[in-house]
């Protein structure tokens, strides 16, 4: 219950965030937030992912699964460093959005395998 209110939570967030950032830009006069609302968004979609899959997280944690943790969190640098050298060279800014929502997605599939390959606890005492 805590993780969709925590989901929930930062999807309005991102939401409130991506619509009201480009609108005080454009009261301000900075025509460039509404030039690079796109890339916003995309940033926000990526945080949302990332946010979305710690609630796994605390599952691998709560069960020890240290490695699935760290070498996840590793892999998704390394897929954000790698997403990001090839597509901003060829989409500027916006291949920085492209290379978090891979990224998220990326780490969001790898905790959902994970968690899936956990057992039920062994209740020998």
């Amino acid at each position: 219950k805590m993780t969709l209110q925590a989901i929930t939570a930062a999807g309005l967030l991102c939401v409130l965030i991506g619509l009201l950032v480009p609108w005080l830009g454009g009261q301000l006069g900075k025509a460039e937030f509404m030039t690079n609302a796109p890339v916003l968004w995309l940033l926000l979609l990526g945080v949302f992912l990332r946010s979305a899959s710690e609630g796994l997280y605390y599952m691998l944690y709560a069960r020890d699964q240290d490695r699935p943790i760290w070498v996840g969190n590793i892999l998704y640098m390394l897929v954000t460093i790698g997403a990001g050298l090839i597509l901003i060279p060829w989409h500027g800014l916006v291949g920085a959005g492209y290379a978090s929502v891979i990224a998220s997605v990326f780490i969001g599939l790898w905790r959902i395998y994970y968690v899936n390959q956990l057992r039920p606890p062994n209740n020998q005492l």
